[in-house]
């Protein structure tokens, strides 16, 4: 709570409450916890899906990188420009010596399928498959542009063109890489090598792995975490529920003696002077004084309706029509009652003009009413006012309350917080809710409260 006083023109400004924007309400602490954990918890799984899907297209980008350099590295060992130039001249020699590394060493030791040799042009120089040497095919895109490129180039082959139709009982999908192979002569030929696609799928399978330790631990820790957050967050609410039954009571007790108080000071001893005017009356009727007797009577029934309206606006005080049943305005006008049925001249003002309820939520609703209840309780106690004016002026932001009056002032200069318990509920009851709570007053020139609540 922050408190200060200002001298302005014979008043007092007392800032008893100001907590806008500095602390979270209780009404949203269940609400801030709730979106923290779950929150946290979609961050993390989108975080783990993100990772799991980039973490997939990267082990497949290194992957066909590795099978990139591993074809260039074989090319240049197995196929020099002088076997290149062979196999474009159709030596079957150096088919034969081609095909026993390929077939002894590669095919069987290493994740290599399929070796063939291609001209520019499009036939098949070599294969570990005899019976495609000498087919022509047309040149794919991916072959162009290794020629083109003048270096390797691969792809994952799904084998259905017509030149892969051999392959295909290899097992689908494929890697398949293509790098030029410079002649003895000058010309060029394209090496190709078809790789096993379970490569990529290890490396998947390590990163989903890891991934799922490290998702794992995560929500571990994220549980734990959370954990400790409940429990401070239930320490906290039931030292708040303590501290609220506790006002409660207090609030309770003093309506109770509030009550009492007005009654016997007001509808009952209004009663008991009824009382005595009627016996006066019987009295004059006896004695034959019939006008005095008359003027008696009218004064008891005066004294009668006055008794009447002060035990309603009692009975409304006590029990209060529901803010859901009869809306804030109306709701407001039966606060005013005890005032006005007291002489009291009391406007209410709803700004903007239409009606709040369908904006506000009910628990700031409540608030309000309860808020307002004990700011008119007070004019009615302490004022000894004339004219009230209560204002509600509704923003995006925030709800403000404001009465003001011409009664006789309050002392708000020196230990203000002393013979002002109301007002002290008040102040901390806006700094519940974010707002704050000001009071410009002093004697003989009225007082005004105004109070805001954050939405």
């Amino acid at each position: 709570m922050r408190m200060s006083t200002v001298a302005e023109r014979g008043r007092t400004h007392l800032v008893l409450a100001d907590a806008r924007g500095s602390r979270i309400s209780p009404r949203g602490a269940d609400r801030t916890t709730w979106r923290l954990v779950v929150g946290s918890l979609v961050a993390l799984v989108l975080a783990i899906g993100a990772g799991l899907v980039v973490a997939g297209r990267l082990a497949e980008r290194q992957a066909l990188i590795d099978a990139r350099r591993f074809t260039s590295l074989l090319a240049d060992s197995f196929v020099p420009p002088d076997t290149a130039q062979a196999l474009l001249d159709g030596d079957e020699r150096a088919r034969d010596q081609l095909d026993e590394v390929v077939r002894d060493r590669l095919v069987k030791n290493t994740s290599v399928h399929r070796v063939k040799v291609w001209s520019t042009s499009g036939r098949v120089l070599y294969s570990d498959d005899p019976a495609e040497i000498g087919i022509d095919y047309d040149l794919s895109d991916l072959k162009k542009r290794a020629l083109e490129t003048g270096g390797p180039v691969e792809e994952v082959s799904d084998l259905t063109d017509s030149e892969s139709k051999r392959e295909r009982p290899l097992g689908s999908p494929l890697i398949e890489v293509y790098d030029p192979v410079p002649t003895a002569d000058g010309h060029q030929v394209l090496f190709e090598a078809y790789l096993s696609y379970n490569r990529i799928r290890e490396q998947r399978e390590a990163v989903v792995g890891a991934l799922a330790e490290v998702a794992v631990i995560g929500f571990v820790a994220l549980a734990g975490a959370q954990l400790v957050i409940g429990l401070l967050h239930v320490r906290w609410l039931r030292r708040r529920q303590r501290a609220l039954d506790e006002h409660a009571r207090a609030s309770a007790e003093r309506d109770r003696r509030l009550l009492a108080r007005n009654l016997h000071d007001g509808p009952v001893q209004d009663l008991v002077g009824t009382g005595y005017v009627v016996d006066g009356a019987r009295t004059a009727i006896r004695a034959g004084r019939l006008r005095e007797a008359e003027n008696l009577l009218a004064t008891a029934s005066g004294s009668v309706r006055d008794s009447v309206q002060g035990l309603r606006a009692g009975i409304v005080e006590l029990h209060p029509r529901s803010i859901h049943q009869v809306g804030l305005a109306q709701a407001l006008d039966d606060l005013a009652q005890p005032l006005r049925s007291r002489g009291v001249d009391v406007s209410i003002e709803l700004r903007p003009s239409r009606e709040l309820d369908h904006e506000l939520d009910g628990e700031l609703v409540e608030v309000a009413h309860r808020c307002m209840q004990e700011l008119l309780r007070n004019v009615l106690q302490h004022a000894e006012a004339g004219v009230v004016r209560v204002v509600v002026e509704n923003t995006p932001h925030s709800l403000t309350l404001t009465v003001s009056d011409d009664g006789r002032g309050l002392e708000l200069e020196g230990d203000s917080e002393q013979g002002h318990i109301g007002l002290q509920s008040l102040a901390d009851l806006a700094t519940d809710w974010r707002g704050s709570l000001e009071v410009w007053s002093g004697p003989g020139a009225g007082t005004e409260v105004r109070m805001e609540l954050s939405r």
